[in-house]
């Protein structure tokens, strides 16, 4: 609630600036340009007509606001810990988007989609650096002469297809790939996200026909063909029935298999349940029990061949024949086709969210570092480097330091208001698990730069972004609101049983009953269950607690006194026995009423009875009461001419 109220609350403030003053309360001020951003925000729907008495009527919200909000910064409520830990909890919520590159993120999302907008057919020649690298992938040091191998392998093959060598006689000759040798490096359809980045980069770089140069990854050499392109084939949803079988059992048992793939083939085409079929033979253990349905296939996830069958079909409904992939036999059933987006502004948010899942995010993110750099001033002091490492290397290590130019505080960054020491960066790489050598502090120290320049941004992001530096402070005076209400006045008024009582006896007349009922509201989990439920109640209403607590909390039921006007769904005629239809909500819940007595006349409300609209009122006047103190205490003065101009 107290999060909610926060957010919602009606009178978020907006940053001061110089201009001209509509009200002061007290030694503060509020302009009129604050005032006015604060009304069009609460009320976009006003008009000229009414315009005038919507801006004196919100001055009179705006003011109270801000007389309630400066008595709570004066009794340092911000300072509470349960205040502070809200902003920061609310600071971290939404502080992730402005830690990015937003135009860089931008330009990824935009790149994103026009690569999302055609599939590449895909050849690779790859040769690692280690030969054993497809049995055992794992990253493993690199000697100078595995990597001066695989260069001058790569340079061979390369020179080869400058000669005008076949591509695939290439990749057969050199590529470590073992599918090279049965498809001729030939991948079969991508699109975007199918490869990291950079390879990404390098395939969206040919054009068809093209081969790209050598380009090194982590894992060592690669070279790409663009065979040719298509449009976008989308995504497919299908079911499948594979028929696997034990390689090693020789040619009867693939026989064996294909055979039995036929036979069902034939028995779906005459009509036969694809669903059945999977369930009782599909060998596909994840997707059998669902009638073989998979989850949505894209291009460049599966087996090439298995690619090509699944977006050959034509229309819903179609089966693809017996095909055979390196896991069994299969047969395919189209479900829907799913196309690629071709209209920006609906595909930018998926597709903006794919790329903060994806790696390429790095790219905006390290952008962000070097603005964050530039943005913070931060300044690097001059310092003996070699010395620093030195110092460094015997902290990590636990020797005493050699004499020399570095301390544990010696100024290292510097920053408007912060200055970064040498304890610092000690701590940095004692975080770090891998610094345990001196050739890798440079490096590190590259990094702990970055880091320190974000960190200094993120700690003061309302120096450098006006909008969030808004939606901190209007999170910040909304808690604050909060607090002090529930200081001054709800929590006044929720102890205060006499004075209560005292106010409900002196307005007595305010608190009658106009045409009401006894009456049994039901609320159930569905329509269905109140449907039944309202049948048993229909037949013996007095065993509704009986009902009720049968139902394991599908069913809540109370019964009290309501005005006619608060039994939803009842007819003109309200009378004794009356069952009212059966509402469905908005949240799927439904209800209905079940009346057991009426009243026609008017009558008076007990203090048990009015006790909620005696509360509203006693807060009101508690409200009130605190509000003339506050007045006092922050003599409001408004200047007519000023407010003039707005209310025009």
């Amino acid at each position: 609630m107290k999060l909610l109220f926060s957010l919602v609350c009606l009178f978020g403030s907006i940053l001061t600036i110089d201009a001209q003053t509509l009200f002061t309360y007290g030694s503060h001020s509020v302009s009129k340009e604050e005032f006015l951003k604060a009304f069009e925000k609460n009320n976009s729907a006003t008009n000229i007509v009414s315009r005038e008495k919507d801006v004196k009527s919100y001055l009179e919200l705006y003011i109270r606001f801000r007389l309630k909000v400066q008595e709570a910064i004066d009794l340092k409520l911000d300072t509470l810990e349960t205040q502070r830990a809200d902003v920061e909890n609310f600071r971290k919520q939404i502080e992730g988007p402005y830690l990015n590159d937003a135009a860089e993120v931008k330009r990824l999302t935009e790149e994103a989609f026009t690569r999302s907008q055609k599939d590449i057919h895909l050849a690779h020649i790859f040769i690692p650096f280690r030969s054993d690298f497809i049995s055992n992938p794992a990253k493993q040091p690199v000697s100078p002469a595995d990597s001066l191998a695989a260069k001058n392998k790569i340079t061979e093959a390369y020179g080869k297809l400058q000669k005008g060598e076949d591509f695939g006689k290439v990749a057969i000759a050199y590529s470590i790939d073992p599918s090279a040798q049965f498809n001729k490096g030939d991948l079969g359809f991508i699109t975007v996200f199918s490869l990291p980045y950079q390879m990404e980069n390098v395939a969206y770089g040919l054009t068809p026909g093209k081969i790209s140069e050598p380009f090194l990854s982590s894992a060592g050499y690669h070279i790409f063909k663009n065979i040719g392109e298509r449009p976008a084939a989308g995504k497919m949803k299908i079911s499948q029935i594979l028929i696997a079988y034990n390689k090693n059992g020789g040619a009867s048992e693939k026989t064996r298999a294909k055979n039995l793939s036929d036979s069902l083939y034939k028995a779906i085409v005459k009509g036969a349940s694809f669903d059945k079929m999977a369930v009782k033979y599909s060998y596909d253990n994840l997707t059998n029990a669902s009638g073989g349905a998979m989850p949505v296939v894209s291009v460049g996830e599966f087996d090439m061949k298995f690619e090509d069958v699944v977006f050959s079909l034509k229309k819903n409904g179609e089966i693809a024949a017996p095909f055979e992939t390196e896991n069994g036999f299969h047969i395919l059933k189209r479900l829907q086709h799913i196309p690629v987006e071709k209209n920006y502004a609906e595909a930018s948010r998926s597709l903006q969210q794919a790329v903060e899942r994806d790696k390429r995010f790095s790219v905006a993110h390290e952008s962000f570092e070097k603005k964050a750099r530039e943005i913070t001033g931060m300044k690097k002091l001059a310092f003996n480097a070699a010395d620093l490492f030195a110092y460094t290397d015997s902290f990590q290590k636990n020797t005493a330091p050699k004499p020399g130019s570095i301390t544990d505080e010696t100024v290292l960054l510097e920053f408007p208001k912060e200055k970064i020491i040498t304890k610092k960066w000690l701590e940095y790489a004692a975080a770090s698990r891998t610094l345990n050598s001196v050739d890798k502090y440079p490096q590190a120290w590259q990094e702990f730069e970055n880091d320190m320049a974000v960190q200094y941004y993120a700690q003061h992001l309302e120096d450098y972004n006006s909008e969030y530096a808004l939606q901190m402070k209007e999170f910040k005076e909304g808690n604050l609101l909060f607090e002090i209400m529930e200081r001054k006045v709800w929590s006044v008024s929720a102890s205060d049983t006499a004075g209560l009582r005292k106010y409900y006896n002196q307005h007595k007349s305010k608190y009658t009953w106009k045409k009401s009922a006894d009456a049994l509201m039901v609320n159930t989990a569905d329509s269905l269950t109140a449907v039944k439920t309202r049948k048993q109640i229909s037949t013996k209403p007095s065993a509704w607690r009986k009902i009720t607590e049968d139902a394991q909390g599908n069913i809540m039921a109370d019964s009290g006194r309501v005005e006619w006007t608060q039994i939803p769904a009842a007819s003109t005629t309200i009378a004794p026995g009356l069952l009212t239809k059966v509402v469905v909500n908005e949240d799927r819940t439904a209800s209905f009423t079940y009346v057991i007595k009426t009243y026609t006349q008017s009558s008076p409300r007990s203090f048990e009875d009015a006790r909620g609209l005696v509360m509203n009122d006693y807060q009101l006047e508690i409200e009130e009461k605190w509000m003339a103190e506050l007045r006092k205490k922050y003599p409001v003065k408004v200047n007519e001419e000023v407010l003039q101009t707005i209310a025009k």
